[in-house]
Protein backbone atom coordinates (compact mmCIF):
# COMPACT_ATOMS: atom_id res chain seq x y z
CA UNK A 1 0.00 0.00 0.00
CA UNK A 2 1.30 3.41 -0.78
CA UNK A 3 -0.41 7.16 0.92
CA UNK A 4 0.61 10.02 -0.88
CA UNK A 5 -0.71 13.00 1.01
CA UNK A 6 -1.98 15.75 -0.81
CA UNK A 7 -2.77 18.24 2.00
CA UNK A 8 -4.29 16.43 4.48
CA UNK A 9 -5.79 13.97 2.20
CA UNK A 10 -4.10 10.69 1.34
CA UNK A 11 -3.69 8.80 -1.77
CA UNK A 12 -3.95 5.48 -1.22
CA UNK A 13 -2.51 3.05 -4.17
CA UNK A 14 -3.88 -0.42 -2.88
CA UNK A 15 -3.92 -4.55 -4.07
CA UNK A 16 -7.76 -4.85 -4.95
CA UNK A 17 -9.04 -6.60 -1.38
CA UNK A 18 -7.29 -4.61 0.68
CA UNK A 19 -8.92 -0.98 0.78
CA UNK A 20 -8.93 0.94 4.00
CA UNK A 21 -11.66 0.28 6.28
CA UNK A 22 -15.20 0.97 4.85
CA UNK A 23 -16.01 3.30 8.20
CA UNK A 24 -14.12 5.85 6.50
CA UNK A 25 -15.24 8.22 3.66
CA UNK A 26 -13.23 7.53 0.68
CA UNK A 27 -14.07 7.72 -2.37
CA UNK A 28 -12.69 5.66 -5.51
CA UNK A 29 -10.58 7.24 -8.26
CA UNK A 30 -9.66 5.20 -11.61
CA UNK A 31 -5.76 5.08 -12.68
CA UNK A 32 -6.54 7.61 -15.35
CA UNK A 33 -7.69 10.13 -13.25
CA UNK A 34 -4.77 10.18 -10.54
CA UNK A 35 -2.98 13.61 -12.13
CA UNK A 36 -2.53 16.13 -8.96
CA UNK A 37 -4.53 18.64 -10.64
CA UNK A 38 -7.46 16.06 -10.88
CA UNK A 39 -7.03 15.18 -7.47
CA UNK A 40 -7.01 18.87 -6.13
CA UNK A 41 -9.90 19.57 -8.03
CA UNK A 42 -11.68 16.39 -6.41
CA UNK A 43 -10.44 17.25 -2.98
CA UNK A 44 -11.80 20.56 -3.41
CA UNK A 45 -14.90 19.67 -4.18
CA UNK A 46 -15.45 16.71 -1.92
CA UNK A 47 -14.74 18.20 1.53
CA UNK A 48 -15.72 15.44 3.75
CA UNK A 49 -13.33 12.85 2.19
CA UNK A 50 -11.00 10.94 4.15
CA UNK A 51 -9.13 9.32 1.81
CA UNK A 52 -9.07 8.83 -2.12
CA UNK A 53 -8.05 4.99 -3.07
CA UNK A 54 -7.03 3.82 -6.29
CA UNK A 55 -7.25 0.09 -5.97
CA UNK A 56 -5.80 -2.87 -8.48
CA UNK A 57 -4.24 -5.87 -9.19
CA UNK A 58 -0.49 -3.87 -9.23
CA UNK A 59 0.20 -0.98 -7.01
CA UNK A 60 3.41 -1.14 -7.55
CA UNK A 61 2.79 -0.57 -11.07
CA UNK A 62 0.07 2.07 -10.50
CA UNK A 63 2.21 4.05 -8.49
CA UNK A 64 5.01 3.86 -10.82
CA UNK A 65 2.90 5.34 -13.21
CA UNK A 66 1.26 7.84 -10.85
CA UNK A 67 4.97 9.22 -9.68
CA UNK A 68 6.08 9.34 -13.52
CA UNK A 69 4.22 12.50 -13.79
CA UNK A 70 5.92 14.17 -11.17
CA UNK A 71 9.13 16.14 -10.45
CA UNK A 72 10.81 13.40 -7.85
CA UNK A 73 12.61 14.32 -4.30
CA UNK A 74 14.13 11.79 -1.71
CA UNK A 75 14.37 12.89 2.03
CA UNK A 76 14.92 11.32 4.80
CA UNK A 77 14.53 11.96 8.81
CA UNK A 78 14.26 10.50 12.22
CA UNK A 79 12.08 9.33 14.92
CA UNK A 80 14.10 9.89 17.38
CA UNK A 81 13.68 9.06 21.18
CA UNK A 82 16.09 10.09 24.25
CA UNK A 83 16.37 7.68 27.58
CA UNK A 84 13.02 8.73 28.97
CA UNK A 85 11.00 7.97 25.79
CA UNK A 86 9.99 11.26 24.81
CA UNK A 87 10.31 12.06 20.95
CA UNK A 88 12.57 14.68 19.29
CA UNK A 89 9.92 17.21 17.76
CA UNK A 90 10.92 20.53 15.75
CA UNK A 91 8.09 23.43 15.10
CA UNK A 92 8.79 24.72 11.64
CA UNK A 93 7.01 27.62 10.10
CA UNK A 94 4.83 27.12 12.75
CA UNK A 95 4.02 23.55 12.80
CA UNK A 96 5.09 20.68 14.84
CA UNK A 97 7.50 18.10 12.63
CA UNK A 98 9.98 15.97 12.91
CA UNK A 99 13.57 16.25 11.70
CA UNK A 100 14.23 15.28 7.85
CA UNK A 101 15.89 17.26 4.67
CA UNK A 102 16.33 16.54 1.18
CA UNK A 103 19.49 13.53 0.60
CA UNK A 104 22.18 14.86 -0.62
CA UNK A 105 24.13 12.92 -3.94
CA UNK A 106 26.05 10.59 -3.48
CA UNK A 107 24.84 10.63 0.25
CA UNK A 108 23.12 7.20 1.48
CA UNK A 109 19.67 7.48 2.60
CA UNK A 110 21.08 6.31 6.09
CA UNK A 111 23.59 9.29 6.44
CA UNK A 112 21.09 11.80 5.29
CA UNK A 113 18.92 11.04 8.02
CA UNK A 114 21.37 11.15 10.53
CA UNK A 115 22.92 14.12 9.45
CA UNK A 116 19.93 15.96 8.84
CA UNK A 117 18.60 15.24 12.35
CA UNK A 118 22.07 16.49 14.21
CA UNK A 119 22.00 19.57 11.82
CA UNK A 120 18.29 20.53 12.66
CA UNK A 121 18.22 19.68 16.42
CA UNK A 122 21.98 21.17 16.87
CA UNK A 123 22.40 17.45 18.46
CA UNK A 124 25.32 14.75 18.22
CA UNK A 125 24.62 12.10 15.21
CA UNK A 126 21.74 9.40 16.77
CA UNK A 127 22.18 5.98 16.10
CA UNK A 128 19.66 4.22 14.28
CA UNK A 129 17.32 1.72 15.50
CA UNK A 130 15.25 0.49 12.70
CA UNK A 131 13.30 1.47 9.20
CA UNK A 132 10.19 3.16 9.72
CA UNK A 133 7.28 3.70 7.03
CA UNK A 134 8.00 5.54 4.08
CA UNK A 135 6.14 8.86 3.83
CA UNK A 136 4.94 10.58 -0.09
CA UNK A 137 3.42 13.99 -0.20
CA UNK A 138 2.73 16.52 -3.16
CA UNK A 139 3.40 19.76 -3.29
CA UNK A 140 3.27 22.83 -5.60
CA UNK A 141 7.23 22.92 -7.13
CA UNK A 142 8.15 25.57 -9.94
CA UNK A 143 4.67 26.15 -11.94
CA UNK A 144 4.48 22.39 -11.59
CA UNK A 145 4.05 19.21 -9.01
CA UNK A 146 6.79 17.75 -6.45
CA UNK A 147 6.38 14.37 -5.13
CA UNK A 148 8.86 13.79 -1.97
CA UNK A 149 9.43 10.87 -0.79
CA UNK A 150 10.57 10.82 2.77
CA UNK A 151 12.66 7.70 4.21
CA UNK A 152 12.11 7.15 7.95
CA UNK A 153 14.05 5.90 10.69
CA UNK A 154 13.87 4.93 14.47
CA UNK A 155 16.94 6.43 16.21
CA UNK A 156 17.84 6.87 19.73
CA UNK A 157 19.60 9.85 20.90
CA UNK A 158 21.36 10.11 24.35
CA UNK A 159 19.28 13.96 24.57
CA UNK A 160 22.19 15.32 27.40
CA UNK A 161 23.12 18.22 25.17
CA UNK A 162 21.27 21.57 24.22
CA UNK A 163 18.93 21.56 21.70
CA UNK A 164 19.95 24.51 18.68
CA UNK A 165 17.30 24.89 16.59
CA UNK A 166 18.32 25.41 12.43
CA UNK A 167 17.18 28.78 12.15
CA UNK A 168 18.36 28.75 8.62
CA UNK A 169 16.03 26.01 7.72
CA UNK A 170 12.70 28.03 9.39
CA UNK A 171 12.64 25.90 12.57
CA UNK A 172 12.19 28.19 15.23
CA UNK A 173 11.95 25.69 18.39
CA UNK A 174 13.08 21.86 19.04
CA UNK A 175 11.88 20.08 21.92
CA UNK A 176 11.89 16.54 23.64
CA UNK A 177 8.17 15.84 23.84
CA UNK A 178 6.77 13.39 26.24
CA UNK A 179 3.99 11.09 25.73
CA UNK A 180 1.73 13.11 27.73
CA UNK A 181 2.53 16.00 25.49
CA UNK A 182 1.87 14.27 22.35
CA UNK A 183 -1.42 16.02 22.03
CA UNK A 184 -0.25 19.33 21.43
CA UNK A 185 1.76 18.01 18.54
CA UNK A 186 -0.51 15.91 17.21
CA UNK A 187 -3.05 19.12 17.09
CA UNK A 188 -0.84 20.94 14.97
CA UNK A 189 1.17 18.49 12.82
CA UNK A 190 0.88 17.30 9.01
CA UNK A 191 -1.67 14.43 8.32
CA UNK A 192 1.54 12.21 6.86
CA UNK A 193 3.51 12.97 10.06
CA UNK A 194 0.50 11.95 12.30
CA UNK A 195 -0.31 8.96 10.17
CA UNK A 196 3.37 7.98 10.53
CA UNK A 197 4.16 7.95 14.46
CA UNK A 198 0.60 6.22 14.55
CA UNK A 199 1.68 3.44 12.35
CA UNK A 200 5.46 3.56 12.18
CA UNK A 201 6.15 0.19 10.62
CA UNK A 202 3.66 -2.03 8.09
Amino acid sequence: MYKVFFNHIPLIFCQTGDEPSSQMAILNVELSACTPENIYRIIGESPHIQALVCCGFDQKKAFQNFKNQFHFIEAAGGIVYNGQNQLLAIKRLGKWDLPKGKREKDESIEECAVREVAEECGIKPPIITGRANDTFHVYEYKNSFALKQTYWFTMKSAGDCELTPQTEEDITEVKWLSAGEMDIFYENTYASIKDLLENPTV
